[in-house]
């Protein structure tokens, strides 16, 4: 069969659900070509196209009829972009949308969380927003710079809203919010990608989204907007794809129209589609790559080749929590994988800039702070000695150390780092029975505790964390945050959990999970601390054969005032 180019900024899907993109090699038969000459030319031919009186190079600028590039799709390549989330529920984080009580009284509204502490210091940006409204006062809507009270308790101003009181959401529009398939995706770009603000209210189809997508351009500093907009919760709601189509169509020219990138997150092959919700998701995706003919700075992240099981014509199960629609950890990190490979052309290469130093080491580099110094545990620490303290075999920054359940044992090691620079704490947990666990909490040695290196600013954390259960185990969740107490009021600054807000039963870990570095969320710090800790906790389900373990791989924080401040 005769060989065939796919054009620069087209793409094309085979039978089996995978995706080629402009660029690659492909054979096809005269017939089946026919029907996509627009997308293709004969192997070897420069396949710039002209879109009606504009150029489109094979890096993907757009010229003009006099030759002046009018906007640079791939180029130039930057070493950081500032980006806002405008998605919902899989695009949200446990901590960018909180349930609390909301007392207003005299256009002010007090504002209690039902969740425990929250990362938010006075004068960050937040929304109210009920996700499911059941009354007039959850169906209001308001946004608030807040004034923080406590861990727990939130002051704003509402002028316009009656005296009332309901349950409502608080949406955190700021960089705090990160959902973990981006999450990951700053990872991978080691902190070149920035979130600077989510606009992702779970359950909202594109329709809401579309009311959103002004603000969330108006975002200071925003380069690129990234999220699916409400595209699958169209799909499961029955929504005409016309619609869907109309609606994503508008956002994509308005975002276009601001010179920012938009980067859309094409719906995945669920576990439980139905032929109508195929047929309409082929509609939509095929609407979108059309769509990049038009406009500049649109990029796709195709998550249904991805998830596809081509025997079936359905999502792979192993991928996707119970409901068979919000991906799990794995799916979400194959997510953030496909979304760099379509936004890594868009940085510089190499990357320069480390969000923190996760080389525990690297002291030529002036803004980067070893969060902590010295050794943890040495190997051959047991669960027999855990609580012993004895000097020389437990650091004195470990503060406490938990091991629930009789017949566990948790052995300590330290590993030499692979780079070479510095050790990471090995953590082999074998427990006694089902949902026991273990916790650290570390303040750091004396005279180098880390909050004596920190002062108001906004800070970006860093560590190394990786989580190995065997065979017949599952890891039932973990904690991992940093607790620091500001301008006299003791809350988490920031944090990195596994559960996600907004999607129930999450089934527990079963895989091996790397985060080589794990990135905090950006702190901001009104005031010095006083105090703080970092803490670690886990818990493990034994499932199967008894005596089997989970290996924890954990490196110290690290910390680095940002040179990015957060809106």
């Amino acid at each position: 069969m005769p060989t065939y180019t796919i054009n620069g900024g087209y793409s094309f899907r085979l039978p089996d659900g995978t995706l080629l993109q402009g660029g690659q090699t492909i054979e096809l038969d005269e017939a089946t070509a026919a029907q996509h000459s627009e997308k293709l030319s004969p192997a070897g031919v420069d396949n710039n196209r002209v879109l009606g009186a504009v150029l489109q190079t094979l890096d993907g600028d757009l010229v003009g009829p006099d030759g002046t590039v009018i906007m640079s799709k791939m180029t130039p390549r930057w070493g950081q972009i500032d980006a806002a989330i405008l998605g919902s529920s899989d695009d949200q984080h446990c901590f960018a949308n909180l349930e609390g009580t909301l007392v207003v009284s005299n256009q002010v509204g007090t504002w209690t969380s039902l969740e425990g502490d929250h990362l938010l210091q006075t004068g960050a940006p937040v929304s109210l927003n009920k996700d499911a409204p059941a009354t007039a006062f959850q169906a209001r809507r308001a946004s608030a710079r807040v004034t923080r009270v406590s861990a727990t308790v939130l002051t704003m101003p509402l002028p316009g809203w009656p005296d009332g009181t309901g349950v409502m959401d608080l949406h955190i529009r700021s960089a705090y919010a990160q959902p973990s398939w981006v999450r990951r995706l700053v990872a991978l770009s080691n902190g070149a990608l920035r979130i600077v603000a989510t606009f992702a209210v779970g359950g909202e189809q594109t329709t809401a989204k579309l009311a959103q997508v002004d603000d969330a351009i108006a975002t200071p500093g925003v380069r690129m907007i990234i999220g699916a907009g409400g595209i699958g919760n169209d799909l499961l709601g029955g929504v005409d794809p016309a619609v869907t189509i109309a609606n994503i169509t508008t956002i994509a020219r308005k975002i276009s129209k601001a010179g920012l990138l938009y980067c859309v997150r094409l719906p995945p092959a669920t576990a439980n589609m139905t032929t109508v919700q195929q047929a309409n998701g082929r509609k939509i995706m095929a609407a979108l790559e059309s769509l990049r003919a038009e406009v500049p700075g649109l990029l796709l992240v195709d998550e249904f080749a991805a998830t596809i099981n081509p025997a079936t014509g359905l999502g792979k199960p192993e991928l996707f929590i119970g409901d068979g629609v919000h991906m799990n950890r794995v799916g979400k990190d194959l997510v953030a994988a496909q979304a760099w490979a379509t936004l890594q052309p868009l940085f510089a290469s190499p990357i320069s800039r480390l969000i923190a130093s996760v080389t525990d080491c690297k002291r030529s580099e002036p803004l980067n702070q070893q969060a902590m110094d010295g050794f943890w545990l040495a190997t051959g620490t047991t669960a027999s000695t855990l609580n012993a303290k004895a000097t020389g075999t437990v650091d004195a920054a470990i503060t406490n150390i938990v091991v629930g359940g009789s017949a566990a044992v948790l052995a300590c090691s330290l590993e030499a780092r692979s780079d070479g620079f510095g050790y990471d704490q090995v953590f082999t947990f074998t427990p006694g029975g089902n949902n026991q666990s273990f916790q650290i909490t570390m303040t750091g040695p004396a005279g180098f505790e880390f909050w004596r290196n920190l002062s108001a600013g906004d800070y970006d954390f860093g560590c190394v964390l990786s989580i190995t259960p065997d065979a017949g185990l599952e890891v039932t969740g973990y904690q991992h945050y940093i607790q620091a107490t500001v301008a006299g009021q003791s809350g988490r600054i920031t944090e990195e959990t596994r559960t996600e807000h907004g999607v129930s039963n999450e089934p527990p870990l079963k895989a091996a999970m790397v985060c080589n570095p794990c990135l905090f969320p950006p702190a901001r710090l009104t005031a010095a601390p006083t105090a703080a800790s970092w803490v670690f906790a886990i818990n493990v389900g034994v499932r199967g054969t008894a005596g089997n373990k989970v290996v924890v791989k954990i490196g110290r924080p690290t910390s680095r005032p940002s040179p990015f401040a957060s809106a």
